[in-house]
């Protein structure tokens, strides 16, 4: 009897763990991690300080127009297939936010050796990075059927908290553009808003529809859902707008493993 209940005691136990290990291989199965990189444009919604319009009588930033900041983004995603359509998302990315104005200086057109022509321009730039969070719902419209493009819609909703926040003026168009390893020369910039929250929106088109090795392009619209800054006006009786959000659209490439 004894040597019954040993017996059954095994079966149950090897039972348990088989059954745990096929739990794990499913979920394994469902569940991957990826890396991607790609380039963010970002710009205010409302022209601030001194760019705002209670500043036109300053003829110096008058003459600048507002332009998108483009920021090289890092990161890294993990994703859960809950079904063949449906499925979470969550990324740790290195974002950048902000805006550049840009303003033509007089006289400084120039030839290249290829007979290029080159314009210089005055450059303001308000650099803001953060570090976000996006949390997403996905959706596939098309079958699972591994070895076809595939095609993936998303939503959600993007925390982040900002963990530089400079400005500068430079005639260097290019040297924002890896804002982390920046040696333009900057200022700070007061009163931006430490956590804030932006609506996401994207497709990603995939090379594949099967759920590991698979390459993907990535379009994401965001937008801000509280003001870039913590106050709407400053200067003398508060009359300088400091009123805007931020919006921004990225182009990104990953691979899921």
């Amino acid at each position: 009897m004894k040597l019954f209940r040993y017996l059954l005691f095994i079966v149950i136990i090897g039972s348990i763990r088989q059954a745990n290990a096929q739990l794990i291989t499913i979920y394994a199965e469902k569940f991957h991690w990826g890396l991607k990189g790609g380039f963010n444009f970002s710009r205010f919604s409302n022209n601030v300080f001194p760019f705002d319009n209670q500043n036109k009588s300053d003829q110096y930033y008058a003459g600048f127009s507002q332009y998108a900041r483009m920021t090289f983004v890092p990161g890294v995603t993990a994703e859960y297939q809950w079904t063949n359509h449906f499925g979470i998302g969550v990324e740790l990315n290195y974002n950048g936010r902000g805006s550049v104005y840009r303003s033509y200086i007089d006289g400084s057109d120039y030839i290249d050796d290829y007979g290029t022509r080159h314009k210089g321009y005055n450059y303001f730039k308000y650099r803001i990075n953060n570090l976000e969070l996006p949390l997403l719902l996905q959706w596939k419209p098309t079958n699972f059927n591994p070895g076809k493009l595939g095609i993936v819609l998303y939503g959600g909703a993007a925390p982040y908290w900002n963990v530089r926040a400079k400005y500068a003026e430079t005639t260097d168009k290019t040297s924002d553009v890896y804002s982390a390893f920046s040696s333009l020369p900057n200022n700070n910039l007061s009163d931006v808003r430490k956590f804030n929250i932006s609506t996401v929106g994207g497709i990603k088109l995939l090379t594949s529809e099967q759920e590991h090795n698979n390459f993907y392009i990535d379009f994401r619209f965001q937008y801000d859902m509280k003001p870039t800054f913590k106050v709407d006006y400053i200067g003398d009786y508060n009359v300088h707008n400091m009123g805007t959000y931020n919006w921004s659209a990225g182009v990104y490439f990953g691979v899921s493993f």
